[in-house]
């Protein structure tokens, strides 16, 4: 008899292919005629880059990074050969022929699953290390970017990330804000003199069509699960609302892309990137 395993990871406990290996090893001592397949899954959280990876032949770089509380750490970044890829996922991520495709997953540097229950507070989080990936898929030449946006333990519009690319946030008195969480809005001013890198197209691995605000938007929708406080959900509401009025003065588009689907997916990071560059957001590869 032939048992195909195919699970997505148990998000605080097993991965995808630790579960898939259990089904594994519970089989092999039940009988040697059980022939398990193990088909690992991912939603775009943890185990994208581990999973997608070596499933088209790709490498695996070990790069340095700043996670979701500013800690560095060493985290791992797929280069894929786009020619490895069929025919139909090409087609779906809009990509060229030929060149190399980065896989990138946010979970790896805002991971929730990486926080202490106390440590998780989107005040406090930030996707500047987003920001770290992006100019490593740069660096090592990716023609395209591929980054998955589930698991995430941030609500910052992606505004860490846009700062790591070179957008100027700085105190209203002008010192410059080195960790730019939400809890520093209130003090923050963007510049227009900002100096933004120029990104390869990035497709965005989204399982939600949440819009940026409101009622269906990023923090009234997550902000909960992500270690918000009930009487806080206004709050950052509100600051989201402030932060947007800001990026208007220098990005026009700015309010239109706050509606668009899955704008508030992953705490708004397809919102943020889709301002500077060529951003598609889509639903499964």
């Amino acid at each position: 008899m032939r048992i195909l395993s195919a699970f997505d990871k148990f998000k605080d406990s097993f991965s995808a292919q630790d579960a898939c290996a259990l089904v594994k090893e519970v089989a092999s001592d039940v009988s040697s005629r059980l022939e398990v397949i193990s088909c690992p899954l991912t939603d775009g959280g943890e185990g994208f880059v581990e999973i997608l990876t070596p499933k088209y032949e790709g490498e695996i770089i070990k790069v340095p990074a700043r996670d979701s509380i500013g800690r560095e750490k060493i985290v791992e970044i797929g280069m894929v050969s786009i020619e490895r890829l069929s025919s139909s996922v090409r087609t779906l991520l809009d990509l060229p022929p030929s060149g190399k495709l980065a896989v990138l997953e946010m979970a790896s540097v805002c991971g929730l699953s990486d926080l202490q229950p106390e440590q998780r507070n989107p005040w406090r989080t930030s996707t500047i290390g987003v920001g770290d990936l992006l100019l490593h898929a740069k660096a090592n030449e990716a023609d395209c970017i591929l980054l998955g946006i589930g698991g995430s333990s941030t609500n910052d519009a992606g505004i860490g990330a846009l700062c790591a690319l070179g957008m100027e946030c700085v105190k209203i008195n002008g010192q410059s804000i080195k960790f730019p969480s939400p809890d520093t809005w209130s003090d923050l001013s963007l510049s227009g003199q900002s100096d933004i890198s120029s990104m390869p197209p990035i497709r965005i691995a989204c399982d939600v069509d949440n819009p940026l605000l409101g009622e269906d938007g990023a923090t009234k929708q997550f902000g909960l699960q992500k270690g918000l406080k009930v009487n806080e959900l206004n709050n950052l509401e509100a600051s989201m609302v402030r932060m947007l009025d800001q990026l208007k003065e220098f990005f026009p588009q700015a309010h239109r892309l706050s509606k668009m689907a899955g704008a508030g997916a992953a705490g708004g990071i397809g919102f943020g990137l889709s301002l500077i560059g060529d951003v598609k957001l889509v639903g499964w590869v």
